[in-house]
């Protein structure tokens, strides 16, 4: 599939759904490059509609450093579950179940909608996106970063 057709798939994608929201692993960084591919393809303006959780910034808020996809995965006991294996398709799956186990854990992900935490050491890895709301998140925070 040609760059501009997936482009125009996934516009169209996000345009035909009532309220599209966007779960990655460090989403800043995901985000970051999608707004590009999107713009670059005539499809920039789509990404208004869209709202994103980080569970990055979920995972910072419930276990210490390390903070990983991997470690996640460990701290959720999903080893025999999922395959981390850093190809697309098993990093979006293990996501997934990362996703549901925190959901479990805790049914409060809702309040991280466009809330992205960063490291105040470095703060905000590239620019800042449209929408998102961003709050200092050290390495072991104590408390909610939605509660702050």
């Amino acid at each position: 599939v040609e760059k501009e057709t997936a482009a125009l798939r996934f516009a169209q994608m996000l345009e035909e759904a009532e309220h599209p929201l966007l779960v990655a692993y460090n989403a800043q960084f995901d985000l970051g490059f999608l707004c590009a591919f999107l713009s670059k393809n005539h499809h920039g303006d789509i990404y208004n509609r869209l709202h994103t959780i980080d569970a990055l910034t979920v995972y910072r808020d419930r276990r210490p450093y390390p903070h990983k996809l991997c470690d996640a995965i460990s701290a959720y006991n999903l080893e025999s579950t999922v395959h981390n294996s850093h190809r697309a398709i098993d990093d979006a799956y293990s996501l997934l179940e990362v996703v549901v186990a925190m959901e479990t854990e805790n049914p409060d992900l809702h309040r991280y909608i466009d809330l992205f935490g960063y490291l105040p050491k470095y703060g905000v890895n590239g620019a800042p996106l449209p929408g998102i709301h961003y709050k200092a998140q050290p390495y072991n925070s104590t408390g909610k970063l939605y509660e702050r």
